[in-house]
């Protein structure tokens, strides 16, 4: 229902959200069943979207946050998401994913990261921020 409510809120109000998509995240649509990758790609279709280049300084700096101890090895895909994020300068990284990514001690961890490094440090959360559920 939030989903739905969050695609509804972003599509009704083109002047205040663009919808931005990483590479990564095109790919993680592809690999999706194919019932479901029709209907994903209809919604984002719909809504219009900018699907951002791909971009080596995303995996680069998602080994950075590694390193830093923002989160493990295992979970660079994640760090990929935030990093495309950060580079494109976003306000907003929304996420589904709470057990990794929209959590208190990773986003403390990815603003700190990024305000020692003078990166850009997008709000990290859940499509709540935008309905406001």
């Amino acid at each position: 229902m939030i989903t739905r409510e969050f695609f509804g809120i972003v599509r009704a109000h083109p002047e205040e959200y663009e919808l931005v998509i990483s590479p990564m995240t095109i790919q993680e649509l592809r690999d999706a069943p194919e019932k479901l990758q029709r209907l994903l790609f209809a919604i984002i279709e719909m809504m219009g979207y900018v699907e951002l280049p791909d971009q080596v300084e995303a995996e680069k700096l998602a080994q950075q946050y590694v390193v830093a101890g923002v989160l493990g090895e295992k979970h660079i895909d994640d760090l990929i998401h935030i990093a495309y994020g950060v580079l494109a300068r976003c306000d907003y990284v929304i996420s589904w994913n709470m057990k990794h990514i929209v959590r208190a001690k990773t986003i403390s961890a990815v603003h700190e990261f990024n305000r020692l490094n003078f990166y850009h440090s997008p709000n990290i959360a859940t499509p709540t921020i935008i309905t406001g559920e």
